[in-house]
């Protein structure tokens, strides 16, 4: 099985523990983490989503373009992300 860990603004700045954890734990459950270059902040969903809700999905959805186009299910750690 194949990721696309989308880590967002806050995991590697904010909580760099949580993301080595998931690199070293994911392996060992057979996936195999795909780093994929282009993808944007959520941003903030509480008050982005709020103020620009179009925006803030057209955000979204362009993030799971880029993992569609390169055939890999998309996973965040962090809960505003999801």
């Amino acid at each position: 099985m194949k990721l696309a860990p989308f880590l967002g603004c806050m995991i590697p700045i904010k909580y760099p523990q949580m993301e080595a954890a998931f690199r070293r734990t994911m392996p060992n459950l057979g996936v195999e983490l795909v780093d994929l270059a282009g993808f944007t902040c959520c941003p903030d969903p509480i008050y982005f989503k709020a103020e620009d809700a179009l925006g803030w999905l057209t955000i979204a959805a362009r993030n799971l373009s880029i993992a569609e186009e390169a055939g890999v299910d998309l996973v965040t750690l962090c809960s505003g992300c999801t």
